[in-house]
Formats: C-alpha cells, structure tokens, sequence
C-alpha cells in the first residue's frame, strides 16, 4: 500500500503543476487563474471525502479526462475567460479523485499518520519532478506526465 500513497502523492503533484501552467500559459498569469485553480480542486477535494470509498480508481480516470478536456479546449480558445467555469469544474473533479482517494486509503489503512507520510512525500517528489521535468523537456512534460503518473498509479493500487 505505501507505494500506492507514495504513487497517488506523484500524480496529484505533477497534475497540479500541469494544470496551472498549462492555464498559465493558455488563459493568464494573474493571480485569479491560481485562485480558480486551488478553489476548483479544494471543492473537488470537499465533494470526494463525502463520497463512499472505493471509487477512486474511477474518479482517476474521469481526473484524466479532466486534464485533457481542459487542454484541449484551452489550446482551441486560449486567453477566453468564457472557458474559467469549465476549466474551474475541471480542477475540481480532479480534487474529487484526491478526495475519493484519500477516503478510500484511510478505510484500508486505519492510519492517517502513514497514509499522511507516504502521500505528502511522493507529493514533494512530484513537485520536484514536474519543475525539473517542465524545465528540461517544456510543455510536452507537462502534457504527458499526468498521463504517465496515472498509470503507475492505477498499477500500484491494482497490487496493493
């Protein structure tokens, strides 16, 4: 189970660090775009803790849809405000999936300590890893990586 934790901290960090700068670079680079972003998820994350567990495997791949419906609409009509509540809807199923998740590895767990440590590590490491990733390889880092960390996700949670 603690690769999973490790592996769902990864993904949640190279998701967010792909959402914004992806709306960074496509809607503005003011403040009110991280707001969107961080109140979107943060609702997100609400909805899916008062979900039943075990549907976080779902919710991952409706938090990739997600990703890829914001892109692609964004990359179709870049700079559109029009698109902030789609892109704000988007944010938030993704924080259901971190909600869904966490509900669901505490029913298992029964230790939020670990669950807590394991997470938050592999949330800095996915931090670390999507700063250095956008830095070396740009945007197709930033479009790829969440794709990619979803995978070793679904796999490690599937073992655990």
């Amino acid at each position: 189970m603690r690769p999973a934790l490790f592996a769902a901290g990864f993904f949640f960090a190279v998701l967010q660090f792909s959402y914004y700068l992806l709306l960074e670079w496509r809607l503005s680079s003011a403040w009110t775009t991280y707001a969107l972003l961080t109140l979107g998820w943060l609702a997100g994350v609400w909805a899916g803790l008062r979900l039943k567990p075990g549907r976080d495997l779902a919710f991952l791949a409706a938090s990739l849809g997600a990703y890829g419906l914001l892109s692609t609409t964004s990359g179709w009509s870049p700079f559109d405000d029009r698109l902030r509540p789609l892109f704000a809807l988007c944010a938030g199923l993704s924080g259901a999936h971190a909600g869904t998740f966490f509900r669901t590895a505490y029913a298992r767990l029964q230790d939020a300590r670990s669950l807590l440590l394991h997470e938050n590590n592999g949330f800095l490491v996915g931090l670390l890893a999507g700063f250095l990733g956008f830095y070396g390889f740009g945007w197709t880092f930033s479009l790829w990586a969440p794709p990619a960390a979803a995978l070793l996700l679904a796999g490690l949670r599937r073992r655990a």
